[in-house]
C-alpha cells in the first residue's frame, strides 16, 4: 500500500458497529488512513471495502501477543500511527445488584 507520508493514521479497535464503525467512516472521509480492527475478520470482510484508506485487521484485545502483532502489522502497512482509539467493548449480561 503506497502511503502519503503526511497522511495521519488512526488505529481503532471494535469497529464492526456503533461508535467504532462511525468513527472509521468519519476519519476515512477526512482523508485519514485507518487501521480498523474486529474480532472476526471473515464475518466483516466487506465492512469498509467502500472506503479508501481503510484496512481491516482481526484482533482480540484480550490477547496481548495478538495486540502487539496487529499493531506492528498496521505500523508496517501505514508507516505511522498517530491516534489510537480503544473502542472494543466488554459486556456482562445478567441481573444487576445494588
Amino acid at each position: 500500500m503506497e502511503r502519503d507520508p503526511a497522511q495521519r493514521t488512526l488505529f481503532i479497535t471494535g469497529t464492526n458497529s456503533g461508535f467504532g464503525k462511525a468513527t472509521v467512516e468519519l476519519f476515512a472521509a477526512e482523508g485519514w488512513g485507518v487501521a480498523a480492527t474486529v474480532r472476526d475478520k471473515r464475518a466483516h470482510e466487506n465492512l469498509f471495502c467502500h472506503l479508501a484508506g481503510v484496512r481491516l485487521y482481526e484482533l482480540d484485545v484480550d490477547d496481548f501477543e495478538q495486540v502487539e502483532r496487529v499493531a506492528a502489522e498496521a505500523l508496517k502497512d501505514f508507516g505511522r500511527i498517530d491516534v489510537v482509539v480503544n473502542n472494543a467493548g466488554y459486556c456482562l449480561m445478567g441481573p444487576t445488584e445494588t
